[in-house]
C-alpha cells in the first residue's frame, strides 16, 4: 500500500475520487482544462496496462494523477522554480526548459499534496524523459502519458507503441526511444536521461544498433 501522502493536517490520504476531484479544482484554478483532460486520458491507460501486465496499479494512479501538475508553472519560470527548491537545472534544460515540467510536478506532488513515496516521486520527476534502469512505475506512467496522446503527428507512433504491448512494457518503451533517437538531430536538446534510458532499454532488449 501507498504511505499515507496527503499532508497530516488532512487526516486523509489520496482516494481515486479525491485525487480526480482535487486535481481537477486545481488544475482548472489555473486554465489548465486540458490538461486535466490529458490527466484523465493517462488514467484510463493505467488502468488499461493493468489489464495486462502486473504492477503496483495504486501507485500509477496516483502518478498518473500527478504527473503534469507541473504545467502549472509558466514555462519561463521553471528554471527558477526548480532552482528554489534544490534543484540545478542541467545546461540543455535551461535551453528546453518546459523539459522541466516534470521535476515541477515532483516538487508540487510533495509541497502541495504531501507525498512522499519515492517510488511514485521518481515516476513524475522522470515522466517526460524516463532514466536508466527505470522502475515498474516509471514505466508504466511514461508509457501511459504517451499513449494517451491524440495529435496527428503522434499517431502513427502511438501505433507502433500500441502494437509493441504485445511483446511487453519495455519494448513498448523502446518503441517511443527508438523514434526518439532517429529524429535527435532536430531536438533542441536531445535530453541525457533519455538517452540512458534508451541505452539501457536497447541492452536488456538485445538490440543492435541498424543505424548510427
Amino acid at each position: 500500500m501507498v504511505q499515507k501522502i496527503l499532508l497530516d493536517r488532512y487526516g486523509m490520504t489520496l482516494t481515486h475520487d479525491f485525487l480526480k476531484n482535487n486535481i481537477e479544482m486545481y488544475l482548472l484554478s489555473f486554465q489548465k482544462e486540458e490538461v486535466f483532460y490529458h490527466t484523465l486520458l493517462v488514467v484510463k491507460q493505467v488502468e488499461a496496462l493493468h489489464k495486462r501486465f502486473d504492477f503496483d496499479l495504486e501507485k500509477c494512479i496516483v502518478g498518473a494523477y500527478l504527473h503534469d501538475i507541473g504545467r502549472v508553472i509558466d514555462k519561463t519560470d521553471l528554471v527558477e522554480f526548480c532552482r528554489t527548491f534544490g534543484y540545478e537545472p542541467l545546461r540543455g534544460e535551461q535551453e528546453a526548459p518546459g523539459l522541466l515540467h516534470q521535476v515541477a510536478s515532483k516538487i508540487l506532488a510533495t509541497e502541495i499534496f504531501g507525498v512522499e513515496d519515492k517510488e511514485i516521486l521518481d515516476a513524475l520527476a522522470y515522466h517526460t524523459t524516463l532514466k536508466q534502469d527505470p522502475t515498474r512505475t516509471d514505466m508504466v506512467v511514461f508509457l501511459a502519458d504517451k499513449l494517451s496522446w491524440q495529435e496527428d503527428d503522434y499517431r502513427a507512433l502511438v501505433i507502433d507503441m500500441h502494437t509493441a504491448l504485445e511483446h511487453s512494457l519495455e519494448q513498448s518503451v523502446y518503441c517511443y526511444f527508438d523514434a526518439l533517437h532517429r529524429k535527435r538531430a532536430s531536438l533542441t536538446y536531445y535530453h541525457k536521461y533519455s538517452q540512458e534510458a534508451y541505452g539501457y532499454l536497447k541492452g536488456i532488449l538485445s538490440i543492435e544498433d541498424s543505424y548510427k
